[in-house]
């Protein structure tokens, strides 16, 4: 903005700059290299602020600050926190008790808790052929379990949770059966896959970290606000 002030090299003439102690970091927590700091006086819309400026070795357009944007009414913050009771369908307002135990929980949001969870799509586990397939001989079931066992093995079908096989159809793998009663008196059932785990080939997928993340909310943010500074430009 003050090409008189730089050095034919592009560095800040000697006397131009303040010293700074101050250290400046990017996201990530990568330190930027400054030269000093200087005081330009902004404007905008008939309002005025002298804000500080860090003259750093990066590339990109001059930036202000979040005080300096408020000073000038380029920005404003609207934020306020009203205390009240929960609304529902007829926006009239609901006393809510509190949530004590999972019981509360479930009568408080019935429909989380209707049904089998499931998600959507198909997922493909691939398998190590170098593995060779292990198949576990069937485990005795008590007789006093077994029609629980079957009734819940068809109703398990019928939601779509399993697949039956054609009875003589070849399978590589066969794991163990694993039942335990629940103490709502129903068969919680599940299979015992330890030698199919071992053969499952792992997919290997990086969680972004909050550093990674932070860089593109600020860019969402700076675009929906300009947006709306954009918007409001054209309504007045």
């Amino acid at each position: 903005m003050y090409s008189e002030n730089l050095t034919p090299e592009g560095f800040p003439k000697p006397g131009v700059l303040e010293d700074s102690p101050t250290v400046l970091t990017a996201y990530g927590g990568a330190k930027l290299m400054q030269h000093g700091k200087c005081h330009i006086n902004c404007h905008f819309n008939g309002r005025k602020s002298v804000a500080t400026y860090f003259v750093t070795e990066a590339d990109g357009p001059a930036i202000i600050g979040l005080p300096t944007s408020l000073e000038v009414n380029l920005v404003t913050l609207n934020c306020s926190v009203q205390q009240g009771s929960p609304l529902n369908a007829n926006h009239t307002s609901v006393q809510v008790t509190p949530i004590k135990d999972k019981d509360d929980l479930v009568k408080r949001y019935p429909d989380c808790f209707d049904g089998i969870g499931r998600f959507q799509g198909q997922y493909h586990i691939t398998v190590d052929i170098s593995v060779p397939p292990v198949v576990h001989a069937q485990r005795r079931v008590p007789l006093s379990l077994r029609d629980d066992i079957k009734d819940e093995l068809e109703d398990m079908e019928s939601q779509g949770i399993i697949t039956k096989i054609k009875e003589g159809e070849p399978t590589a793998w066969v794991n163990s059966l694993v039942y335990r009663r629940k103490p709502n008196g129903k068969l919680r059932i599940c299979l015992d896959p330890k030698d199919l785990t071992s053969a499952i080939c792992r997919e290997h997928h990086v969680i972004p970290t909050l550093e990674e993340i932070l860089p593109k909310l600020v860019v969402l943010s700076t675009s929906l606000l300009l947006t709306r500074n954009v918007v409001i430009g054209m309504l007045c």
